[in-house]
């Protein structure tokens, strides 16, 4: 299991100038959420291994009860959510997401990297819709995995 890569590599500033760099140039025509997932790829071929926000337990999840749970209990629940949003009806929705990039051995070999490199993409997110009287409406949970080729074929 990786830990934060970033902190523990010495060649950080270097690494970290060249991700924001690969970055702007990923963000051009992406939408919001593109720059954070550039990042993360980026990071992972880079060095091996990123993630981004916190990893959600499924077995909490099963503890929502939709029009019994608050947006209180949601939080203390799952935490901080990643983002919040207010819907033109006056609801409030909040997206809890986690991403891990790992990646694959063959980017690391000479020349082969190049050809077959690349890493295997988690993502989780959850939504939770959290009506006017703060009580959940509806949730909804997706993961996915994903693999992501950067080499030449």
């Amino acid at each position: 299991m990786c830990s934060d890569p970033l902190i523990q590599n010495p060649l950080h500033s270097y690494i970290s100038k060249i991700i924001k760099a690969a970055v702007n140039v990923c963000n051009k025509e992406t939408g919001v959420y593109m720059k954070e997932i550039c990042l993360i790829i980026l990071s992972a071929l880079l060095i091996g291994c990123a993630t981004m926000g916190t990893k959600i337990d499924e077995n909490k999840l099963t503890q929502i009860k939709e029009g019994v749970t608050t947006k209180k209990e949601v939080i203390a629940l799952l935490g901080p959510p990643f983002t919040v949003s207010l819907t033109s009806e006056g609801k409030t929705l909040m997206t809890y997401s986690y991403t891990k990039a790992t990646a694959k051995g063959s980017s690391f070999i000479p020349i082969v990297g190049l050809f077959a490199g690349g890493s295997n993409v988690y993502m989780q997110t959850v939504q939770v819709l959290i009506g006017k009287d703060e009580k959940v409406e509806k949730y909804i949970s997706n993961n996915s995995k994903d693999s992501v080729n950067t080499g030449l074929f």
